[in-house]
């Protein structure tokens, strides 16, 4: 028989630790002193920090990496039709024994997270499969794969992005390292036109 994946959902992994410097750690440990407590852990009360002008090279670079998700994903038909924008970004700290619940980000297209501190062996970030076609318990033979898999995590890596549609849920394992584990997310949302007058699906946005 031919399995075959339908309907996959894409993640998109990067790099930017050549645009990340030792400003935009001093700046999220600054930020730490203003927090809001969260289920878990905390977050920072400025959900605009990317918005600082010494985070513009960084912001650039987090940008560029929505856009190039949403051509390789999306492929829209006509190049320089739409872009997305970056519209709140905020810190998170994860201290020892502490974790990021399971949550989406609503009112985004895509939404993305990057690591500026992390224990690579020992923090992950887990995605979860919300959407599973099989409302059963199985006990698998072997591990799982990409159809029975109801959470896929990765390692956290110091200068990885992930960006991923703001309507799939992720989470952050409890730490056991005694350093402070810091991601900054964001949100991003469209401008362009999008859809078709003619099959009145036609959206401007600005």
């Amino acid at each position: 028989m031919d399995i075959h994946s339908l309907f996959p959902i894409p993640v998109g992994i990067t790099d930017v630790s050549n645009v990340l410097n030792d400003e935009h750690i001093r700046y999220a440990h600054e930020c730490s002193k203003f927090y809001t407590v969260n289920d878990g852990n905390t977050t920072s009360v400025n959900s605009y920090v990317l918005d600082s002008p010494n985070m513009y090279d960084l912001k650039q670079a987090l940008l560029q990496s929505a856009n190039d998700y949403i051509s390789k994903v999306i492929q829209p038909l006509r190049d320089g039709c739409i872009d997305c924008y970056i519209t709140q970004s905020w810190f998170n700290y994860t201290n020892t024994g502490q974790y990021h619940h399971s949550h989406l980000h609503p009112n985004s297209f895509v939404s993305g997270v990057l690591y500026l501190n992390a224990d690579m062996e020992k923090d992950t970030i887990t995605f979860q499969n919300k959407y599973n076609n099989y409302d059963f318990c199985f006990q698998i033979d072997g591990y799982p794969n990409e159809f029975n898999s109801r959470e896929v995590f990765f390692s956290n890596k110091v200068g990885t992005v992930f960006i991923f549609p703001s309507s799939l849920h992720h989470s952050v394992n409890h730490t056991t390292s005694e350093q402070t584990r810091i991601s900054l997310a964001f949100n991003t949302f469209l401008r362009g036109y999008i859809g078709d007058d003619r099959k009145l699906t036609g959206l401007h946005l600005k």
